[in-house]
């Protein structure tokens, strides 16, 4: 196909690449003679131009393949999409075996403990603490006094890490008790204004007996803590779990 020049158009745009590629045209230049060539070489085949008025564009030949099926864009109501009745009290109250509604999963740290060493470690530290404790069969059950005359018990034990980056390494973990929790119990009262940065943590778990219970729990690496930071964790599992003991009505708050 050639247009009034006597040359075809796929001639005349090698001529073009030529010619870009020898550096006699800018990208602007090479690329506004191309857009035109192709204009023409669209116009000259009855195809639409891209930058013809939609007005003047001119229909395909029958060659091409049929003809574009037009579509009704009508809107349509749409069609009601069933909705499942709402569950009746009795099937509400059908939960899987294992996971009660409400219920947390996990069961206390100390429960999945040991001791390891620390009954040979700990006793110089909790010296430090004025502490007195006593060896269990998964743990180092400790009694912390804290300021104003009051004291806290807490569980250390020996645990493999769980979380991300820390699986399978023996973790040194602490934890004490809270109290239980209720369904009247005002969770931003409980919890505001326990912000502070340090080693606890505060974790719903599930008792023995089904019950929940608030927990303080904290965790560090044990080949690399140091007899500071075991005091410290100690330390602030206890505060954690005393301040916040004192919150819950009912809770022991010795």
């Amino acid at each position: 196909m050639q247009d009034s020049s006597g040359k075809s158009f796929e001639q005349q745009l090698a001529e073009l690449e030529v010619e870009r590629q020898v550096g006699g045209l800018t990208a602007f230049e090479y690329s506004a003679r191309k857009k035109a060539l192709l204009a023409r070489r669209a116009q000259a085949r009855g195809a639409p131009s891209a930058g013809l008025p939609i007005a003047e564009a001119r229909p395909l030949p029958a060659s091409w393949g049929p003809p574009p099926v037009v579509r009704d864009h009508t809107m349509e109501p749409a069609a009601a999409v069933p909705v499942a009745p709402a569950p009746s009290d009795a099937g509400a109250a059908a939960e899987p075996a294992g996971s009660p509604a409400g219920i947390s999963p996990l069961k206390t740290a100390a429960s999945r403990g040991r001791l390891g060493d620390l009954p040979d470690r700990i006793e110089t530290v909790l010296g430090e603490l004025g502490a007195r404790w006593r060896t269990q069969d998964r743990y180092v059950e400790v009694l912390v006094p804290l300021e104003g005359s009051r004291s806290h018990v807490a569980k250390v034990f020996v645990v493999d890490g769980t979380e991300p980056f820390c699986e399978g390494e023996p973790m040194l973990g602490v934890e004490a008790d809270i109290g239980e929790l209720n369904a009247g119990l005002d969770v931003s009262m409980l919890l505001g204004g326990l912000g502070g940065v340090g080693y606890a943590r505060v974790v719903l778990v599930r008792s023995s007996g089904g019950a929940q219970r608030l927990v303080a729990q904290g965790f560090l690496p044990l080949a690399r803590v140091r007899d500071q930071d075991l005091a410290a964790l100690v330390y602030q599992v206890c505060l954690a779990a005393d301040r916040l003991g004192h919150r819950i009505p009912g809770a022991d708050t010795r």
